[in-house]
């Protein structure tokens, strides 16, 4: 799979129920999706949502996906850290 390849929905209930955790931009806004105990979970900043796999495609027939890499967040190391403010004292 390319990385940041547009995903459409069919496929990312497949995903999702295979365990990954996607995501897709809404009126510039993020919203994760999971699957967890037959249904699809929903999360953004303003809401929390959780569908039946039919309601999820239904309701996001034309969303495009992607599969949201955590590794891509950045990480604060302790170590450095403690090392970088022991250093400016």
């Amino acid at each position: 799979m390319n990385e940041n390849e547009k995903i459409e929905v069919k496929r990312a209930l497949s995903l999702l129920k295979a365990g990954y955790h996607l995501y897709t931009l809404i009126n510039k806004k993020e919203e994760h999706f999971f699957y967890q105990k037959e249904k699809v979970l929903v999360r953004s900043e303003e809401k929390g949502l959780t569908l039946s796999p039919f309601s999820f495609l239904e309701l996001y027939q034309d969303a495009l996906f992607e599969i949201y890499d955590d590794e891509k967040e950045e990480v604060v190391d302790p170590k450095k850290d403690e090392e970088y403010y022991s250093w400016r004292q």
